[in-house]
């Protein structure tokens, strides 16, 4: 956890893995990561459960990430990722992390926010994807934007494109919210593929709000 009453700036990388553990047994669980500041400026977040190796055992949980920009914006500069491990054999998948950025996003290069499960003899649920802000790119019509939930599910509250313009956007996960995208602001200028997968009973929606 990092929090700062003024400007948050993370410039290196973030990793929380479960670190190394004895073979044939079950994965370990990344840590969870909290960043808090005026404004927060990061690099790539890695919160990922490693993977079991031997015995049927289980992978570890992913970690959550929840970026809090309490008076401006949320520059992502790396990738986001909090994948759980994968399982052996017949063991289960880990579940991976939530990702919540709470305010307003600016991405500064092609980036990918990645909460899908580990495999396994069954495996780990997806965690939920939460873009609380507008979406908009440092330049217009350079940056793209994937987000991928598996079968958990993704939140997009503000505008995508709402003052520089993405230039391609792809969202799966389980049940989609998403508001505008660009409606007559600057939008997104290549392709938009969103696609809602079937998790268990948990028929995929998408709704535009």
């Amino acid at each position: 956890t990092l929090t700062a009453s003024g400007a948050l700036t993370v410039s290196g990388t973030i990793t929380t893995s479960g670190g190394t553990f004895l073979a044939g047994n079950p994965g370990r669980s990344a840590g969870a990561v909290a960043l808090t500041g005026s404004s927060v400026t990061l690099a790539a977040v890695t919160a990922a459960g490693t993977s079991a190796t031997a015995g049927g055992q289980s992978g570890g949980q992913g970690g959550a990430l929840l970026v809090d920009a309490t008076a401006g914006t949320i520059t992502v500069g790396g990738n986001l990722t909090t994948t759980g491990g994968n399982g052996n054999g017949a063991g289960t998948g880990g579940n991976a992390g939530n990702i919540t950025l709470n305010d307003a996003v600016v991405l500064t290069g092609n980036r990918v926010l990645s909460a899908v499960g580990g495999t396994g003899g069954t495996a780990g649920s997806g965690g939920n994807l939460q873009l609380l802000g507008t979406v908009d790119g440092n330049v217009a019509a350079t940056r793209t934007l994937t987000l991928t939930a598996g079968t958990g599910d993704v939140t997009v509250a503000g505008t995508v494109g709402a003052s520089f313009s993405l230039s391609a956007l792809t969202i799966t996960g389980n049940d989609l919210s998403l508001a505008s995208l660009g409606g007559a602001s600057a939008g997104i200028s290549g392709a938009t593929l969103v696609t809602a997968a079937t998790a268990g009973g948990d028929t995929g929606s998408i709704q535009l709000t």
